[in-house]
């Protein structure tokens, strides 16, 4: 019985930290891949914003005109489009970066020539303020991807109907998944 009371009364001390305890928030997704990986897809996502096509070919009033893919399905577009939106984000700030590394090894310079006029003013070599700028900025799109992309599914992308190129699937391939 002792041990019944001395249990009720431990509960009922601690019940209220218990109840003012904050909730634990889950952790976000880690980064799953890097930002040259990132542009990758990104380029990919902005192939399935439509392809061109040309109308009354070899005719006078040909026209180039820009097709939609036929998806029949607002999700997937809705997807892509927030794809696009995260991943040109990362874009914009990766440009930032790279313009910032080339104005720090050139000195103010809006660009890096990869070769230059060696000692003896005939041959080119190679420029080693360029190296490093390429050095830097592999280091760069090597580093996490901030951005996550949604996943699409292969056959949401409808390719009995949609003549998506090989290039485009295969540079949404960190994102597709494949049903089994």
């Amino acid at each position: 019985m002792r041990r019944l009371i001395y249990a009720a009364a431990m509960i009922t001390a601690i019940s209220p930290a218990i109840a003012n305890e904050a909730p634990v928030k889950p952790e976000p997704p880690k980064p799953t891949m890097t930002i040259d990986e990132c542009m990758t897809v990104l380029a990919g996502l902005e192939a399935l914003d439509g392809y061109t096509t040309i109308i009354k070919e070899g005719k006078p009033d040909a026209q180039v005109v820009v097709r939609s893919y036929v998806f029949g399905n607002g999700a997937l577009r809705d997807d892509i489009a927030q794809n696009l939106t995260a991943l040109r984000d990362v874009r914009r700030s990766t440009q930032e970066t790279q313009n910032a590394i080339v104005k720090e090894i050139g000195k103010g310079a809006n660009d890096i020539p990869a070769q230059i006029m060696g000692p003896d003013g005939k041959q080119l070599i190679s420029n080693p303020d360029y190296v490093e700028y390429v050095r830097q900025v592999n280091q760069l799109t090597a580093k996490p991807c901030n951005a996550i992309p949604v996943p699409i599914r292969l056959k949401d992308l409808k390719l009995d109907i949609n003549e998506i190129p090989n290039s485009t699937i295969s540079n949404l391939g960190k994102i597709l998944v494949r049903d089994k």
